[in-house]
């Protein structure tokens, strides 16, 4: 390599950026470029200095020589001196310098010092910077409610930089999991999350995508909290990843809340359905035992109740009995048989017609006699409608868990529709009593319409033929004869017809099919009319059915017998899956329908009436060639028959 000229050496010297100075044993000055000439001009602190070769130590730095002193004799010494970043202050401004201090050796021996500087100020300044930056980032990752960390991607998940508020979050110090970890984060993620949270992580670094992981944690203390983790890869130039940055949140409140909202949902959903499930049952014309045991049972479900009653007061309002129960033992049910309307828990719930309840029964000095019984939580409402009490829902658990007042308004929903459900079928057999008095009403016209009549018409022509007979007019005896015989012909028939209605029984004894043939061998065939009837196969109907379709048979085969002059007559019975069909026809006159109709003569209101209470349908079709009647009933739709009496427990 060729050497640099003498001359090469100087202007490099007086140019490089870095002050340089020499400075003989006694700390006087030998030589300097510009640049350290400069910075003594600037820390000087002489106005107007320039330093000249000879200038000492002291005469450069008056007021103070920053230090300088100290390493510059250990030179002296032989030793190499480096300070970094000294600070400077010029008055206004503080600048950092590179001080490097060496001994110069000639000859063997040390004649001086050399003195280089550089300038730092700006490297200086950015890392005073980045130092407060990485400080307050610090601060905030510690003050943070979670675990700010960074890692290597591995399924210990060893943690390189973890933050303080890893503390409050796991229970952990942030040593336990920075590697080599005493406890690696890895291991405290739940086992039955970790493989997921282990597969989705390793997803999103293969994809170098940021990342969202939901899991339970188990802490220090063995809670189990649900965590939050967010984060990303922090990926090099080159692609490699270089580590995992992310922050772990508690998010357990948020979860529980969820849970808690989701959970009163499917409660409110369960208790809604239940609800409704009371009110169709409640709606349907079944026997009322049957309606209060499913209403009893659909409740109990809703609440959580393992045992329930109802109870029903008599007519007189002296006793409330015991008509429905489920999940009560046969000791605690002869308990509960009968309970007093007037003292103790059920008088006190009748009287206030208000809920009562009670979380702890064993302590209930109102309901002591339940407090063995393995009875826990009470919940009792009072059953009423139309502004009267009719009895008690009783709801029981076996855990110490009380009803809510969300249970307490279900329960009291409930005893509403079971009020109207008992009201209902009061009405109903208050209805069926009604038909009966109408039914009896209804005979004793005919009765008193027909054969009174009839019997009347006889005594005159009786009387009148004994007078024709004294005065031996034998023409006019035959033919008032004749009359009494036909007139005692017609009577005979309406006897039969009115002695046949009046036989009640007939239809519970014998069923529909044999009913209806006992009433055409016993009416029509000996009245001379023909009598046919079909049915297409077996049939096994509710009675309320049974009792409507023979009602209307028997009405239109007495039009047909009183009124059509038929000769033939025939009772079809259809039934396909739940749809039943009555056909009467006859080959009778026929008459004028719309007028009949608008008039309500010949038992057509009434026979509408019937089929229309069962919720069918009813018409009817006259002409010259005869009458068609048709009813169409659905079984679904029947109200089932019981014996007519106001008292609510009768109704069962």
């Amino acid at each position: 390599m060729k050497e640099l000229s003498a001359d090469a050496l100087d202007i490099f010297f007086q140019k490089i950026p870095m002050g340089v100075a020499i400075l003989n044993r006694d700390m006087t000055l030998r030589t300097f470029n510009p640049t350290w000439a400069a910075y003594v001009e600037m820390f000087s602190g002489v106005e107007d200095i320039r330093p000249v070769v000879g200038m000492s130590l002291e005469a450069l730095f008056p007021g103070a020589d920053y230090g300088l002193r100290p390493y510059l004799e250990k030179a002296v010494d032989g030793e190499t001196v480096i300070v970094d970043a000294l600070p400077l202050d010029n008055g206004t401004e503080t600048f950092y310098w590179n001080n490097r201090i060496l001994p110069l050796q000639e000859d063997g021996r040390i004649t001086g010092i050399f003195h280089v500087i550089t300038d730092v100020t700006r490297r200086k300044e950015a890392e005073i910077a980045l130092e407060k930056a990485q400080q307050s980032l610090l601060t905030l990752m510690d003050s943070l409610p979670g675990m700010a960390y960074r890692g290597p991607h591995n399924d210990l998940r060893e943690m390189e930089l973890v933050n303080d508020g890893v503390t409050e979050l796991t229970g952990y110090a942030p040593g336990d999991f920075v590697a080599p970890a005493r406890v690696p984060f890895g291991r405290i993620i739940h086992e039955d999350d970790r493989k997921r949270v282990t597969a989705d992580l390793a997803a999103a670094v293969q994809e170098q995508r940021p990342f969202e992981l939901l899991y339970r944690i188990r802490t220090a203390g063995g809670e189990l909290k649900w965590v939050l983790e967010r984060g990303g890869c922090l990926v090099a130039d080159d692609g490699n990843l270089i580590a995992l940055e992310g922050f772990v949140a508690d998010i357990t409140d948020r979860i529980l809340a969820q849970q808690l909202l989701e959970q009163r949902v499917v409660d409110r959903t369960r208790k809604l359905s239940a609800l409704y499930e009371v009110m169709a049952v409640a709606a349907e014309q079944r026997d009322l035992k049957t309606i209060l045991a499913e209403a009893l049972s659909w409740v109990l479900k809703a609440v959580h109740g393992q045992s329930g009653a109802i109870h029903l007061l008599d007519n007189q309002a002296q006793s409330l009995h015991l008509v429905a129960h489920e999940g009560i033992s046969s000791a605690v049910v002869q308990q509960l048989d009968q309970l007093s309307p007037v003292v103790g828990l059920a008088a006190h719930i009748l009287a206030a017609k208000a809920p009562y309840t009670s979380d702890d029964v064993s302590t209930d000095v109102m309901l002591t006699q339940l407090a063995e019984a393995h009875i826990h939580a009470f919940a009792g409402l009072p059953i009423n409608a139309r502004g009267r009490s009719l009895g008690i829902l009783s709801v029981f658990r076996d855990s110490r868990r009380g009803f809510s007042d969300g249970d307490v308004a279900l329960l009291a929903s409930v005893a509403d529709q079971i009020g109207t459900a008992i009201e209902n079928a009061r009405l109903r057999r208050e209805n069926e009593r009604l038909l009966v008095v109408d039914e009896r009403n209804r005979l004793a016209r005919e009765l008193h319409d027909a054969v009174t009549q009839s019997l009347y018409s006889l005594t005159i022509f009786a009387e009148v033929n004994q007078r024709y007979a004294k005065a031996q007019a034998y023409d006019e005896v035959i033919t008032y004869s004749q009359r009494i015989g036909e007139t005692a012909e017609k009577s005979l028939k309406e006897m039969r017809l009115l002695l046949h209605n009046l036989r009640p029984s007939i239809l519970q004894e014998a069923g529909l099919v044999d009913a209806l043939q006992q009433r055409l061998d016993a009416v029509e065939k000996r009245a001379g009319i023909t009598p046919k009837l079909l049915v297409d196969a077996p049939l096994s109907l509710p009675p309320a059915i049974e009792k409507t379709l023979f009602y209307v048979t028997e009405e239109a085969l007495n039009n047909a017998l009183k009124h059509a002059c038929a000769t033939a007559v025939t009772v079809q019975i259809l039934r396909r899956d739940d749809l039943v069909t009555l056909i009467v026809q006859d080959n009778g006159t026929g008459f004028d329908v719309s007028q009949m109709k608008s008039q309500g003569g010949m038992g057509l209101a009434g026979m509408k009436e019937r089929a229309e209470l069962c919720g069918g349908d009813w018409q009817i079709q006259s002409d010259d060639s005869g009458t068609k009647v048709t009813v169409c009933l659905k079984l679904g739709s029947v109200i089932e028959e019981d014996e007519a009496s106001r008292s609510l427990i009768d109704l069962l």
